[in-house]
């Protein structure tokens, strides 16, 4: 960045001046070989390595071996900032359904700002997460009676033959029928 801020001028932007270098070497496809890319550097007096060199094309997307380099991105990321490139890439607005969206940034409504899926993020294990499971709870006992907060008359004793000693009530969303003598419950 240093070198590029050398050759920066009122006429000419070190952005521009790094784009023409990049497009004089372009056969037309947008993108340049790693020899290439050492070359233009070194137009700029920054020496780099051939593994330096692929290194970079490998990160910037230029295949697993880091044989070529798509310059365009390159440009905008070396001299606005990864997050600011990032910023006007591809936007999926609400949820999303695909696995091309994921790759995305992600705007929810009412969200000030685009949020990113890990890098790491696996779209399978979010198809699993809206299927039902497999799995089932059972609800055994309810412990607890929030008798300070609901103070409507939500507590009731039962009486009549053979219901002696039981007691109905609801807590959170479970309406409890608790017999004292057997220590059980029914939920409703």
């Amino acid at each position: 960045r240093e070198e590029l801020k050398a050759v920066h001028s009122a006429a000419r932007s070190a952005k521009v001046h790094l784009g023409d270098a990049f497009t004089e070497r372009d056969d037309g496809g947008g993108e340049v070989s790693a020899f290439d890319f050492q070359e233009i550097w070194s137009s700029f007096n920054v020496d780099l390595t051939d593994n330096e060199a692929k290194a970079m094309c490998r990160f910037h997307g230029g295949g697993k071996d880091g044989e070529f380099l798509p310059y365009k991105n390159f440009v905008d990321r070396m001299l606005r900032g990864a997050a600011r490139a990032l910023a006007d890439g591809p936007v999926c607005k609400g949820y999303p359904v695909t696995n091309a969206d994921f790759r995305k940034k992600i705007i929810y409504p009412k969200c000030r700002k685009g949020v990113y899926a890990p890098s790491d993020f696996d779209i399978a294990l979010a198809d699993r997460s809206t299927m039902e499971p497999d799995a089932e709870l059972q609800l055994e006992f309810v412990y607890g009676y929030d008798g300070v907060t609901a103070n409507a008359p939500n507590l009731f004793f039962t009486g009549g033959e053979g219901s002696a000693g039981q007691v109905a009530y609801y807590s959170a969303a479970v309406g409890i029928v608790y017999d004292r003598r057997n220590d059980t419950q029914r939920h409703y």
